[in-house]
């Protein structure tokens, strides 16, 4: 399981790649699977077991009514991230405008921005890093069976988010509100 209760549409974007490589001195046969959120897991193709460990470890909680998101999310211990796990101030484009940058300062100050996982929110905005559009998303990752190597295309694309409505106060037939995306260059 790549991701417990997936609540950032954090599918799997294209189908695990088959390889054989050389760990710890000796020929293996894996298969490796990319993701949305910046990291390949990487298995035995014969037992299942992960080529390097996995590590359950603790993330952002959600704000909404009656979501019992997970505690905790796996996280590959080996290799690094090939995609950024977090959106700071300091990464803001420098050659917005002065005001165009303060505004995206603003944004950021007032949403939820806690890095990979962080949930939506009923009272925030939310900022995901690399979002569900970032990562081996669009394009996904290939495999060089003659050299083992893993080629992976990879977008460090921030998504930004509304506050969810409480769905228990809609009305039966409720107006339909687009989700808000920031178009512009962050």
């Amino acid at each position: 399981q790549l991701v417990h209760h997936d609540i950032w549409d954090y599918d799997p974007v294209t189908g695990p790649k088959l390889l054989t490589v050389k760990h710890d001195g000796k020929s293996i046969d894996i298969v490796a699977q990319v993701t949305k959120f910046g990291m390949l897991y990487v298995f035995d193709r014969v037992t299942g077991k992960p080529i390097w460990p996995i590590e359950e470890r603790p993330v952002p909680k959600s704000d909404v009514p009656g979501e019992a998101s997970s505690p905790t999310q796996p996280f590959p211990s080996k290799p690094p991230p090939y995609a950024r796990l977090k959106f700071t101030e300091d990464e803001i484009n420098p050659y917005l405008e002065a005001d165009d940058r303060e505004r995206i300062r603003g944004l950021m100050k007032s949403a939820r921005n806690e890095g990979v996982f962080t949930p939506l929110s009923v009272t925030k905005d939310q900022i995901s890093m690399p979002g569900e559009l970032g990562g081996a998303n669009w394009g996904g990752a290939a495999g060089d069976p003659e050299t083992g190597m893993l080629y992976v295309r990879s977008a460090d694309q921030p998504a930004f988010h509304t506050p969810l409505r409480e769905v228990e106060n809609l009305p039966a037939d409720p107006p339909m509100k687009p989700m808000r995306r920031y178009s512009g260059r962050l």
